[in-house]
C-alpha cells in the first residue's frame, strides 16, 4: 500500500469497509441486502437497455428522416430540370406522384 497513490487507498479502504460491512451482516439482514441488490440491478439493467433501444429507434427514425429529405430534394431538382416525368421521378426517388406533384 506504500506505492499507491492516496485517493486508490481511499478508495481501496471504501469497498474493504463496504465488504466488512455485508459480511457482519445476520442472515435475515444478509437475504434482504441480495434481494435488494437484485432489484437495484435488474432496475439499472432495464434502464440500460431502454436507453440503448431509445438511442437504436432515434437513430434509424433520423436515417429515415434524412432519406426522405435527400428524396425530396432529388425529386425537387428533377422536377426543375423538366427532362423526366413525374412518374420516372416519383420511381426513382421513391416517393408517391402526388408528393412529386406537390412539390
Amino acid at each position: 500500500l506504500d506505492t499507491i497513490p492516496w485517493t486508490a487507498k481511499n478508495s481501496i479502504f471504501a469497498q474493504l469497509g463496504k465488504f466488512a460491512q455485508i459480511a457482519n451482516l445476520t442472515e435475515s439482514q444478509r437475504r434482504k441486502y441480495d434481494k435488494d441488490l437484485k432489484i437495484y440491478r435488474d432496475n439499472k439493467n432495464i434502464l440500460a437497455y431502454a436507453q440503448k433501444r431509445s438511442r437504436e429507434e432515434g437513430r434509424a427514425e433520423g436515417l429515415a428522416e434524412g432519406e426522405r429529405q435527400a428524396n425530396l430534394e432529388t425529386a425537387r431538382i428533377l422536377k426543375a430540370l423538366g427532362k423526366m416525368t413525374i412518374a420516372e421521378i416519383a420511381q426513382a426517388t421513391r416517393l408517391t406522384e402526388d408528393e412529386v406533384l406537390k412539390l
